[in-house]
């Protein structure tokens, strides 16, 4: 069950319509964390990563298109998280002055963990139930990337006939 939605503040997120349907659905709205501005950038770099790179910034407003869309991020979900491995950001030291006294151009030092999917960071969890990794090591096992890359390659040609079709041109 659906218990609570946060959005971004921008209008095209928040609406009358969305609002009036989250009262009745008794579904807790918020727009983000008070006094945390920054937490959408999270949601946004991956936008970009993610929506933006495989669905553009198109409009789409037919059922076609919903339906490809669907199809699209169910098997962007499996690609990505059992096959596109990330970097995590594993410390962040503070950096002292520069010898000459001025302030370093960057004042904190990332330091990166080796790129892994996140499947494999579920892998080495201790606080995941064993019968979880099984099913997800069950289903990484019938996965073939290739098969994966190709759909989402025709599925992102679909998207791109539909608004053709449509004619919008953003």
């Amino acid at each position: 069950a659906l218990l609570g939605l946060d959005s971004d503040n921008g209008g095209e997120f928040i609406n009358h319509h969305l609002k009036n349907y989250c009262e009745e659905e008794k579904i807790t709205f918020t727009r983000g964390r008070a006094y945390k501005k920054n937490d959408n950038c999270y949601v946004e770099q991956r936008n970009l990563v993610v929506v933006r790179k495989y669905v553009g910034y198109e409009r789409y407003d037919c059922a076609e298109a919903v339906d490809a869309m669907n199809e699209l991020y169910a098997v962007l979900r499996l690609y990505l998280n059992f096959f596109q491995p990330s970097f995590k950001l594993q410390t962040k030291e503070k950096r002292v002055k520069r010898c000459d006294g001025k302030q370093a151009a960057k004042p904190y030092k990332r330091i990166y963990g080796k790129p892994k999917t996140p499947y494999k960071r579920v892998l080495e969890r201790a606080d995941i139930d064993l019968a979880v990794k099984e099913k997800l090591t069950a289903e990484y096992e019938g996965l073939n990337p290739k098969v994966l890359h190709d759909r989402i390659r025709v599925l992102t040609s679909k998207l791109g006939r539909i608004q053709r079709e449509q004619g919008y041109h953003f």
